[in-house]
């Protein structure tokens, strides 16, 4: 038996246009916040695939969410890890 989802990494292969939680403010910082955060090293978003490209979910982790280790702040920072956790509309129970 295979597992129904993967998890992965986001890049940008995957498909971030499609995904809906039916929070428009999560949603919008996945299709278009995310990949900067990677890029800029503040955070690291982990994604449920339902297919290849297809996310199911996703999950970050940002600096905020540990204790400060003398590392300068950016400018920008998103919430801490515990509001980042979505799932698509149709994928809830």
């Amino acid at each position: 038996m295979t597992a129904p989802f993967r998890i992965a990494r986001l890049d940008a292969a995957h498909d971030r246009a499609k995904f809906c939680s039916g929070s428009e403010s999560l949603d919008r910082y996945l299709r278009e916040l995310a990949m900067q955060d990677i890029r800029r090293r503040v955070a690291a978003c982990f994604v449920a695939l339902a297919d290849t490209r297809r996310i199911a979910g996703y999950y970050t982790l940002n600096g905020r969410a540990f204790p400060n280790c003398g590392t300068p702040k950016p400018p920008y920072q998103p919430p801490p890890a515990s509001r980042r956790r979505k799932r698509e509309k149709s994928r809830r129970g």
